[in-house]
């Protein structure tokens, strides 16, 4: 394990225990509310040979001889294939009694839910690793026949200086080719397909900041929360709608990346993300990921990965992006802090996800807890 990650889970397992310490609930249920339903292990019942299958056939009932048949047969079935070879939904009591009987065992298998998105992407056959400037040129004299296999394969070579990976819709679409063209070149061993991970995540990083520019007064204002910034670990920030809060939160996020630290920015609801997110992205130039309850289960693990891996990114959306698990995390951002959306009011953990966040900043920080928090924190972990 990478030492990114290992301090990654030490700081989200202090997390975890404060919340469930503070806010009175399991530390199961914050973890549940933590993670993303597909890094939480699930297993499906496997139904295996027993120690007295044989001996036991000419004994069993109809049911039962049906089940024992199938695993002579498959040698494992799962519960769902019990069900449809019986023909009905209710099959645990008689397998629990064929298990005490030995004629089967029972075999848990942990199932990955997450899978990854794959492309299918296009490189050279590997016969030509080895020879390919005595190879390719026998190739393209062989192609001269061929006329519209040349120039497709031309494209390829052309895209193959300018990416690491070519997928297969970018080559057609460069070289202008049909279907039957691309395998014609795969039968002759010219090219070969294979399956290219890509990320889920689609923003993009957005336009150069350099030209944005502060009015007098956010000059100010970003002075004095730098100067703070050096006594306290928490800063209020209060300005009307329009003020220009924004620019100056991306100020202090650039000052935050170009340092290598990671930064969080909450918003009290998903709504706002859309507008928040291009916005960010325009005034920082940097991608921005969203993390919220809209995205499905793959994405979230995705972004999961992420946090894990990139020292340097702008993590945006409401409360439950406290939960990701940062290791190099320089600032967290709660914009209208005052929101009653920050609440979670049901189910477990019941939790203020502004006060989340300032417990979470102080994990992150350089600055020691003072005493009443240090004895405050000592109280929740031995309440005895």
């Amino acid at each position: 394990m990478c030492w990114t990650r290992h301090r990654s889970f030490r700081q989200q397992f202090a997390f975890w225990q404060w919340i469930a310490s503070y806010y009175c609930c399991s530390l199961g249920e914050v973890m549940i509310a933590a993670l993303p339903s597909h890094l939480k292990l699930s297993s499906e019942t496997r139904i295996v040979p027993g120690p007295r299958l044989e001996e036991a056939l000419p004994s069993l009932d109809d049911e039962s001889y049906l089940i024992a048949e199938a695993l002579t047969i498959r040698h494992e079935i799962s519960s769902e294939d019990a069900k449809k070879i019986l023909g009905r939904q209710t099959v645990y009591p008689l397998l629990l009694s064929l298990v005490q009987d030995g004629v089967i065992t029972f075999r848990e298998e942990l199932q990955e839910r997450f899978k990854p998105r794959t492309v299918t992407a296009i490189r050279l056959h590997p016969r030509f690793l080895e020879q390919r400037e005595h190879g390719l040129p026998e190739v393209m004299d062989e192609l001269n026949r061929s006329p519209r296999q040349l120039e497709a394969l031309m494209a390829f070579l052309q895209l193959e200086k300018e990416k690491h990976w070519i997928s297969k819709a970018e080559w057609m679409e460069r070289a202008q080719i049909q279907e039957g063209i691309l395998r014609s070149l795969v039968k002759k061993e010219i090219v070969e397909t294979y399956q290219q991970e890509v990320s889920r995540l689609g923003t993009g990083p957005g336009e150069d900041a350099a030209s944005w520019t502060l009015s007098e007064h956010q000059q100010n204002a970003l002075d004095r929360i730098q100067s703070l910034f050096r006594e306290k670990e928490t800063v209020l920030l209060q300005g009307v709608t329009g003020s220009g809060k924004t620019l100056l939160y991306a100020k202090v996020i650039e000052q935050m990346l170009a340092n290598g630290h990671q930064v969080l920015y909450l918003l009290p609801e998903i709504a706002l993300t859309t507008q928040l997110v291009s916005r960010v992205e325009q005034l920082t130039g940097r991608n921005v990921l969203t993390y919220h309850s809209r995205l499905n289960q793959q994405e979230r693990v995705e972004i999961w990965r992420a946090v894990m891996t990139k020292p340097d990114i702008i993590v945006l959306g409401p409360r439950s992006g406290l939960f990701l698990p940062f290791f190099n995390l320089g600032l967290i951002i709660v914009d209208e802090e005052h929101d009653g959306s920050y609440k979670q009011q049901d189910p477990a953990p019941r939790y203020n996800g502004r006060d989340m966040a300032i417990m979470l900043a102080h994990l992150f920080g350089q600055k020691p807890f003072s005493d009443r928090q240090l004895l405050l924190w000592k109280l929740l972990q031995c309440p005895d």
